[in-house]
Protein backbone atom coordinates (compact mmCIF):
# COMPACT_ATOMS: atom_id res chain seq x y z
CA UNK A 1 0.00 0.00 0.00
CA UNK A 2 1.21 3.51 -0.86
CA UNK A 3 1.42 6.07 1.97
CA UNK A 4 -0.84 8.25 -0.15
CA UNK A 5 -3.69 5.75 0.10
CA UNK A 6 -4.03 7.09 3.66
CA UNK A 7 -2.93 10.68 3.05
CA UNK A 8 -4.67 11.26 -0.30
CA UNK A 9 -7.47 13.65 0.71
CA UNK A 10 -5.42 16.10 2.76
CA UNK A 11 -2.39 15.84 0.47
CA UNK A 12 -4.64 16.69 -2.46
CA UNK A 13 -5.91 19.79 -0.60
CA UNK A 14 -2.32 20.77 0.20
CA UNK A 15 -1.15 20.49 -3.43
CA UNK A 16 -4.29 22.12 -4.77
CA UNK A 17 -3.63 25.11 -2.51
CA UNK A 18 0.15 25.47 -2.76
CA UNK A 19 1.39 23.28 -5.60
CA UNK A 20 0.21 25.10 -8.72
CA UNK A 21 3.46 26.99 -9.28
CA UNK A 22 4.71 24.33 -11.72
CA UNK A 23 1.90 24.68 -14.24
CA UNK A 24 3.24 27.61 -16.24
CA UNK A 25 6.73 26.15 -16.61
CA UNK A 26 5.27 22.81 -17.68
CA UNK A 27 3.00 24.31 -20.31
CA UNK A 28 5.78 26.54 -21.65
CA UNK A 29 7.90 23.43 -22.36
CA UNK A 30 5.21 21.52 -24.26
CA UNK A 31 6.18 20.54 -27.81
CA UNK A 32 4.05 22.01 -30.58
CA UNK A 33 1.03 19.86 -31.48
CA UNK A 34 1.41 17.44 -28.56
CA UNK A 35 -0.84 14.45 -29.19
CA UNK A 36 -0.11 12.26 -26.17
CA UNK A 37 1.30 13.29 -22.77
CA UNK A 38 2.13 11.28 -19.64
CA UNK A 39 1.82 12.67 -16.12
CA UNK A 40 4.04 10.26 -14.18
CA UNK A 41 3.00 10.33 -10.54
CA UNK A 42 -0.18 12.29 -11.19
CA UNK A 43 -1.54 12.27 -7.63
CA UNK A 44 -4.99 13.85 -7.60
CA UNK A 45 -4.69 14.71 -11.29
CA UNK A 46 -4.43 18.50 -11.01
CA UNK A 47 -1.54 18.82 -13.47
CA UNK A 48 -3.10 16.25 -15.82
CA UNK A 49 -6.27 18.36 -15.92
CA UNK A 50 -4.26 21.44 -16.85
CA UNK A 51 -2.42 19.54 -19.58
CA UNK A 52 -5.72 18.32 -21.00
CA UNK A 53 -6.51 21.88 -22.13
CA UNK A 54 -3.39 21.95 -24.31
CA UNK A 55 -2.83 18.41 -25.66
CA UNK A 56 -4.95 15.86 -27.48
CA UNK A 57 -4.82 13.19 -24.79
CA UNK A 58 -3.27 12.76 -21.33
CA UNK A 59 -2.50 9.61 -19.35
CA UNK A 60 -2.08 10.10 -15.59
CA UNK A 61 -0.21 7.38 -13.74
CA UNK A 62 0.06 6.84 -9.99
CA UNK A 63 0.84 4.01 -7.58
CA UNK A 64 -1.88 5.05 -5.11
CA UNK A 65 -5.38 3.78 -5.85
CA UNK A 66 -6.83 6.47 -3.59
CA UNK A 67 -5.08 9.19 -5.56
CA UNK A 68 -6.32 7.73 -8.84
CA UNK A 69 -9.86 7.70 -7.44
CA UNK A 70 -9.52 11.39 -6.51
CA UNK A 71 -8.15 12.20 -9.95
CA UNK A 72 -11.15 10.53 -11.59
CA UNK A 73 -13.50 12.51 -9.35
CA UNK A 74 -11.83 15.76 -10.43
CA UNK A 75 -12.04 14.67 -14.06
CA UNK A 76 -15.79 14.11 -13.78
CA UNK A 77 -16.31 17.42 -11.97
CA UNK A 78 -14.45 19.31 -14.72
CA UNK A 79 -15.92 17.35 -17.61
CA UNK A 80 -12.55 16.49 -19.17
CA UNK A 81 -12.88 13.48 -21.47
CA UNK A 82 -9.38 13.39 -22.97
CA UNK A 83 -7.65 11.97 -19.86
CA UNK A 84 -7.17 8.38 -18.75
CA UNK A 85 -6.01 7.72 -15.19
CA UNK A 86 -4.20 4.46 -14.49
CA UNK A 87 -2.85 2.81 -11.33
CA UNK A 88 0.69 1.59 -12.08
CA UNK A 89 4.25 1.54 -10.77
CA UNK A 90 6.77 3.98 -12.26
CA UNK A 91 9.45 1.33 -11.85
CA UNK A 92 7.46 -1.05 -14.06
CA UNK A 93 5.94 1.15 -16.75
CA UNK A 94 3.17 -0.46 -18.85
CA UNK A 95 3.96 1.33 -22.13
CA UNK A 96 5.97 0.69 -25.29
CA UNK A 97 9.05 2.71 -26.18
CA UNK A 98 8.55 6.11 -27.80
CA UNK A 99 4.85 6.27 -26.92
CA UNK A 100 4.63 9.89 -25.75
CA UNK A 101 5.32 13.34 -27.16
CA UNK A 102 5.65 14.73 -23.64
CA UNK A 103 6.39 13.28 -20.20
CA UNK A 104 6.15 15.23 -16.95
CA UNK A 105 6.72 14.20 -13.34
CA UNK A 106 6.13 16.41 -10.32
CA UNK A 107 7.39 15.73 -6.77
CA UNK A 108 7.40 11.98 -7.32
CA UNK A 109 10.69 10.51 -8.49
CA UNK A 110 12.44 10.92 -5.14
CA UNK A 111 10.19 8.06 -3.98
CA UNK A 112 11.72 5.78 -6.63
CA UNK A 113 15.02 4.27 -7.72
CA UNK A 114 16.22 6.88 -10.20
CA UNK A 115 18.47 4.39 -11.95
CA UNK A 116 15.25 2.57 -12.91
CA UNK A 117 12.68 5.33 -13.38
CA UNK A 118 14.72 7.88 -15.32
CA UNK A 119 15.82 5.48 -18.09
CA UNK A 120 12.33 4.00 -18.12
CA UNK A 121 10.64 7.37 -18.60
CA UNK A 122 13.28 8.57 -21.06
CA UNK A 123 12.66 5.68 -23.43
CA UNK A 124 8.94 6.53 -23.55
CA UNK A 125 9.65 9.89 -25.23
CA UNK A 126 9.48 10.00 -29.00
CA UNK A 127 12.39 11.58 -30.92
CA UNK A 128 11.93 15.33 -30.72
CA UNK A 129 9.59 14.94 -27.76
CA UNK A 130 10.23 16.47 -24.36
CA UNK A 131 10.40 15.51 -20.71
CA UNK A 132 10.32 17.74 -17.64
CA UNK A 133 10.85 16.63 -14.05
CA UNK A 134 10.09 18.76 -10.99
CA UNK A 135 11.28 17.40 -7.68
CA UNK A 136 12.15 18.47 -4.18
CA UNK A 137 15.74 18.94 -3.09
CA UNK A 138 17.34 19.48 0.30
CA UNK A 139 20.11 21.59 1.75
CA UNK A 140 19.93 19.74 5.09
CA UNK A 141 20.21 16.00 4.35
CA UNK A 142 21.67 15.37 7.82
CA UNK A 143 18.47 16.72 9.46
CA UNK A 144 15.79 15.31 7.17
CA UNK A 145 15.36 12.05 9.08
CA UNK A 146 14.33 13.82 12.30
CA UNK A 147 10.58 14.50 12.92
CA UNK A 148 11.26 17.65 14.91
CA UNK A 149 13.03 19.22 11.93
CA UNK A 150 9.97 18.81 9.70
CA UNK A 151 7.70 20.14 12.43
CA UNK A 152 9.83 23.27 12.83
CA UNK A 153 9.85 23.87 9.06
CA UNK A 154 6.07 23.53 8.85
CA UNK A 155 5.55 25.96 11.73
CA UNK A 156 7.89 28.50 10.12
CA UNK A 157 5.88 28.38 6.87
CA UNK A 158 2.52 28.73 8.60
CA UNK A 159 2.67 32.54 8.78
CA UNK A 160 3.04 32.98 5.03
CA UNK A 161 0.16 30.55 4.40
CA UNK A 162 -1.95 32.51 6.88
CA UNK A 163 -1.24 35.78 5.04
CA UNK A 164 -1.98 34.35 1.59
CA UNK A 165 -4.85 31.94 2.31
CA UNK A 166 -6.39 32.82 5.67
CA UNK A 167 -6.63 31.10 9.03
CA UNK A 168 -8.87 28.17 8.12
CA UNK A 169 -6.69 27.03 5.21
CA UNK A 170 -3.50 27.57 7.20
CA UNK A 171 -4.86 25.49 10.08
CA UNK A 172 -5.93 22.64 7.80
CA UNK A 173 -2.55 22.50 6.04
CA UNK A 174 -0.61 22.79 9.30
CA UNK A 175 -2.68 20.01 10.88
CA UNK A 176 -1.89 17.83 7.89
CA UNK A 177 1.84 18.61 7.94
CA UNK A 178 2.08 17.91 11.67
CA UNK A 179 0.08 14.68 11.53
CA UNK A 180 1.99 11.52 12.55
CA UNK A 181 1.26 9.89 9.17
CA UNK A 182 2.77 12.79 7.19
CA UNK A 183 5.75 13.18 9.51
CA UNK A 184 6.55 9.47 9.14
CA UNK A 185 6.24 9.83 5.39
CA UNK A 186 8.57 12.81 4.98
CA UNK A 187 11.16 11.29 7.31
CA UNK A 188 11.46 8.44 4.79
CA UNK A 189 12.24 10.82 1.92
CA UNK A 190 15.65 10.47 0.35
CA UNK A 191 15.99 13.91 -1.16
CA UNK A 192 18.98 14.90 -3.23
CA UNK A 193 20.97 18.07 -2.79
CA UNK A 194 20.90 20.41 -5.76
CA UNK A 195 24.37 19.36 -6.92
CA UNK A 196 23.54 15.67 -6.63
CA UNK A 197 20.34 16.24 -8.57
CA UNK A 198 22.27 17.83 -11.43
CA UNK A 199 24.87 15.06 -11.47
CA UNK A 200 22.38 12.19 -11.51
CA UNK A 201 19.93 13.73 -13.97
CA UNK A 202 22.75 14.73 -16.33
CA UNK A 203 23.85 11.09 -16.37
CA UNK A 204 20.43 9.68 -17.26
CA UNK A 205 19.12 12.61 -19.33
CA UNK A 206 22.19 13.75 -21.31
CA UNK A 207 22.02 17.36 -22.41
CA UNK A 208 19.21 18.33 -20.03
CA UNK A 209 19.15 21.81 -18.57
CA UNK A 210 18.21 22.81 -15.05
CA UNK A 211 16.39 25.46 -13.10
CA UNK A 212 17.14 25.59 -9.39
CA UNK A 213 15.03 27.01 -6.58
CA UNK A 214 15.71 26.91 -2.82
CA UNK A 215 13.60 23.78 -2.28
CA UNK A 216 13.11 22.22 -5.71
CA UNK A 217 14.78 21.56 -9.04
CA UNK A 218 13.49 21.27 -12.58
CA UNK A 219 15.16 19.22 -15.31
CA UNK A 220 14.20 19.95 -18.93
CA UNK A 221 15.15 17.36 -21.56
CA UNK A 222 14.49 16.97 -25.28
CA UNK A 223 14.80 13.59 -26.96
CA UNK A 224 17.29 13.68 -29.85
CA UNK A 225 15.92 13.50 -33.36
CA UNK A 226 17.54 10.61 -35.21
CA UNK A 227 18.99 11.71 -38.55
CA UNK A 228 18.26 9.45 -41.50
Amino acid sequence: MSDFDILSKEYNFFTQTLGQVVYEETLNFLPHSTQLALDAGCGGGLLSLKLADHVDHVIGLDLSGSMIALAKEHQIQMGKKNIHFLKADLENLPFLRETFDFVVSKATLHHTRLEVTLPGLRQLVRPGGRMVVFDQITSTPHLDKYPIWHMIRSLKKATSILRSHGFRTMWRILSFQLSPQWIRHVCKHKLLTGDSFENIYSRFLPGCRFKRYPWRMIAFWEAPVISK
